[in-house]
């Protein structure tokens, strides 16, 4: 049986990376291992150098990738969380992909047309208007608001309002023609978790899998791993952008209100220049707390590895990259019990309702911290419980689901 073609719509692409780029190149390079699948990609044009010097050192036919150009502005707009009118040159990107993908169809025939990245559901593409091959969109995400009350009382009335109208536009947009245009033209549409399903599967009444947009590395998880420069140092983990979504000022009230001598490490971006005020806010002598920004990928996995905890308290995540991460080394993560985070989090333990009120909540981040803190690491059982973790959420294991949905859906392939 002849492989599947599939022509793969993924804007944000970028070996060696995190966040959606990562996501982005795992997704291609995995599908296209596959010998049961050749694969044919569209992506923007910003990580064509690194594109293509990677694929050369691996193999991979280059010419069967794509570049369309959404210009410097989009460029910019798109790393700038939170601006919406990026969406404009995004819709204006993807009529370009539509133009892109009819020109190749025409030559190639494909037997799949997938729209995978970036797939908020605001703008999912336009490739279900191609003849005669499937269309597949997801993992869907972008679905669902921070809990605004929690905003309103820590982050003060612009974001609350932000939040409000996010929300009112979000419940008039998941019904909104072009989104339906989509759900009901695709042949398989994938949630990235599970409030997205059931949003469109109670609106649209279809059967909707779920898949994380993101995933983890294939390779087994070994006990001497963990003997690296930060074995026996005693310290909790942030990895997050600090915006008021992320929440991370709730990290640093429990960690701080702890009863704990452990130190606690946070990376990411400082866009509101506040890290060191919610630290100097709470009345406390705890000053176990450092700040180190961004970090290389490599350089952040050495430290993860040995963190008692990963503290997560945002707000609102669809699949976070950074709780894959330490899930996949057996790392435990403490969130909240919603979103994409909760989902991935099997011990109920460590979920917290975000329905309580803020001492509560506070109270349970903390009682978690300090449990954890009491516990030796013990790295034989962490590499058990992050290979149990990978055998389920590995690219490996995500694109063999994929594959099964194109399979389905084209029974004669």
């Amino acid at each position: 049986m002849p492989p599947i073609k599939v022509l793969l719509s993924s804007y944000a692409v970028k070996p060696n990376s995190g966040s959606e780029p990562g996501n982005g190149w795992n997704f291609f390079v995995s599908l296209q291992k596959r010998k049961d699948v050749e694969v044919w990609l569209i992506t923007e044009i910003e990580f064509k150098d690194s594109i293509i010097k990677e694929c050369k050192s691996l193999g991979i036919n280059e010419s069967r990738i794509f570049f369309c150009d959404i210009g410097d502005t989009g460029r910019k707009l798109c790393w700038n969380q939170g601006n919406w009118f990026f969406y404009i040159y995004y819709l204006i990107w993807q009529i370009k992909v539509l133009k892109l993908a009819k020109g190749l169809h025409r030559n190639i025939n494909f037997d799949i047309c997938h729209h995978n990245n970036m797939c908020g559901f605001r703008e999912m593409g336009y490739l279900y208007r191609l003849k005669d091959t499937k269309f597949v969109v997801g993992p869907i995400g972008g679905v669902g608001n921070a809990n605004l009350k929690l905003l309103l009382s820590n982050y003060g009335l612009k974001y609350f309002i932000i939040e409000f109208v996010k929300k009112i536009l979000n419940w008039i947009n998941y019904r909104a023609p072009k989104i339906k245009n989509v759900i009901k033209n695709s042949d398989a549409a994938i949630s990235a978790y599970p409030e997205v399903k059931a949003i469109f599967e109670k609106i649209y009444n279809i059967n909707m899998p779920s898949i994380p947009e993101t995933s983890t590395a294939n390779e087994e998880v070994k006990a001497e791993m963990y003997d690296n420069e930060f074995y026996n140092k005693d310290y909790f983990v942030i990895i997050a952008k600090n915006v008021p979504r992320k929440f991370i000022k709730l990290g640093i009230a429990a960690f701080c209100d702890s009863n704990t001598n452990h130190s606690l490490y946070i990376f990411g971006e400082d866009p509101l220049n506040q890290l060191y005020k919610y630290r100097n806010d709470i009345d406390t002598p705890n000053v176990g707390i450092n700040y180190f920004g961004f970090i290389e990928k490599d350089k952040l996995q050495s430290i993860l590895l040995n963190a008692k905890g990963h503290i997560f308290p945002s707000l609102h995540d669809a699949n976070p990259g950074a709780i894959m991460e330490s899930l996949s080394f057996g790392v435990p993560v403490i969130c909240f019990d919603k979103w994409g985070a909760s989902s991935l989090v099997s011990d109920d333990l460590f979920k917290i309702n975000e329905k309580n009120n803020y001492d509560q909540i506070l109270f349970e981040y903390k009682k978690n911290i300090e449990n954890l803190s009491m516990k030796k690491i013990d790295e034989h059982q962490r590499a058990l419980n992050g290979n149990k973790f990978r055998a389920i959420y590995s690219w490996d294991s995500t694109i063999k689901k994929i594959v099964k949905i194109y399979k389905k859906i084209s029974p004669s392939i």
